[in-house]
């Protein structure tokens, strides 16, 4: 034999003794044991996979993200309008497409929905977004608690706080501006 052959034979022989010595040590184990074994490692494998079912699903839904901001509106014809409006941008950064019912917010008292230009139910795929625009700011005004989107499930999408906070800031400098 050559070097590398005898190499290859020796650690062929290695490996077929230790194979021997495991089967030899598992004959020598009662049934019982052997069956404790493999229904630990079942249960084991089987919570793994539920876990990871269960995590799969709640990471996996549709998901909103609001965001809200004050701007003008440009029109090819007229050109630049003078109002500001607000405007909800609303995306689907989730893995799963979901249905927008609703887009609006909540003062302290009650709540409110804007008129929507484009037809609400709406289904966006992740991904996808809509704008959506009230030229009523005084929506902003100090009894506005959150800016938010509600889809198919009753589920409440707000804007961050610090977003809500600075727009409200902003209008009252703007109302402070013009008087």
């Amino acid at each position: 034999m050559t070097g590398i052959s005898n190499l290859i034979f020796c650690r062929y022989h290695r490996f077929c003794q230790v194979i021997r010595s495991a089967l030899a040590a598992f004959d020598k184990m009662d049934k019982v044991t052997v069956t404790t074994i493999l229904a630990i490692w079942g249960a084991t494998l089987s919570s793994i996979a539920i876990g990871w079912n269960i995590y799969r699903d709640i990471t996996q839904r549709g998901r909103l993200r609001v965001s809200c901001y004050i701007a003008k509106l440009v029109d090819e014809v007229s050109g630049i309008d003078p109002e500001d409006y607000l405007v909800w941008n609303v995306t689907n950064i989730g893995k799963e497409p979901v249905v927008l019912t609703h887009i609006g917010g909540a003062l302290k008292k009650s709540h409110f929905m804007i008129n929507p230009r484009n037809q609400l139910p709406r289904t966006l795929k992740p991904g996808e977004y809509i704008l959506e625009y009230s030229h009523d700011l005084s929506i902003l005004g100090n009894d506005l608690k959150h800016l938010w989107a509600i889809d198919s499930l009753d589920r409440k999408f707000r804007a961050p706080n610090k977003q809500v906070k600075r727009l409200k800031k902003d209008y009252y400098e703007d109302l402070s501006k013009d008087k």
